[in-house]
């Protein structure tokens, strides 16, 4: 998974948890507040697809990185699970020539990304990077996109 999408899904378990009483997380007052507010950003980021993107290395040679988006709802088990060797079978959406920038979150889904999109994106994940350090996890404006060389693709299956 892609460090930004690793957050999103810690941070979405942990509003879960904070929002529910009698949890060692549990919050009140003020500091749930800002949780809530945070989970209301968040989920403008993610959509409520609860999409993740995920980022494969090939294997076999040098080639670019793969970037994909992965939908919940397709999974079989836990995105938690998707690490080491995969297999990915995938049609090809776009190919990005070097320094080419594509979205991998939006907000204006189904219109074409745009500078002031970007712009957007890149100040709401402003708001993760402190906090993902407590996880030893490195965020950056930049998580919001894969810059070419690259490919972005469908996947049809993923498997071992």
């Amino acid at each position: 998974m892609a460090p930004l999408h690793t957050i999103f899904q810690l941070f979405s378990w942990f509003a879960k948890q904070a929002k529910t009483q009698g949890t060692i997380f549990s919050q009140k007052g003020e500091e749930l507040k800002k949780t809530k507010e945070s989970e209301q950003i968040l989920n403008i980021l993610v959509g409520e697809r609860k999409e993740t993107v995920a980022i494969a290395k090939p294997e076999g040679g040098e080639g670019p990185p793969v970037a994909m988006q992965l939908a919940e709802g397709w999974m079989i088990g836990e995105l938690g699970h998707l690490s080491g060797r995969f297999t990915v079978v995938g049609q090809v959406d776009q190919v990005l020539f070097p320094g080419q920038e594509f979205p991998t979150m939006r907000i204006a889904r189904g219109a074409p990304a745009t500078n002031v999109e970007l712009k957007a994106l890149r100040e709401m994940v402003q708001h993760f990077i402190e906090p993902s350090k407590a996880f030893e996890i490195a965020v950056s404006e930049d998580d919001i996109s894969i810059i070419g060389p690259a490919l972005w693709l469908t996947p049809i299956t993923i498997f071992r």
